[in-house]
């Protein structure tokens, strides 16, 4: 009796190296560098490899620092730049709720 075929098995592939999440990212690039335009993070995050295959990075981009403005990580500037929450900013947050 011929034995049975087994089934292929597979190696794991070599994936690409894990990106970590893109606020933490955001955020780091921010302490980096400083002060950044939407544009800036945009540009660091496709180069990154965050957004590849035709992905359009202005959408989650613009997703990620809505949400870390709201959890009070940075500020949004008049100008529309980011910058990093100063003390008074997290005070008057922590005072709203």
């Amino acid at each position: 009796m011929a034995p049975a075929p087994q089934a292929e098995q597979r190696r794991p592939e070599a994936s690409a190296p894990q990106l970590p999440p893109l606020a933490d990212f955001l955020l780091r690039k921010l302490g980096e560098i400083g002060t950044m335009s939407f544009d800036d993070f945009c540009q660091h995050a496709t180069q990154e490899g965050y957004f590849t295959g035709g992905e359009n990075a202005d959408r989650g981009v613009h997703v990620e620092l809505m949400n870390i403005v709201k959890a009070g990580f940075i500020r949004q500037l008049p100008d529309g730049n980011f910058a990093r929450a100063t003390v008074m900013d997290t005070i008057r947050l922590r005072r709203a709720i």
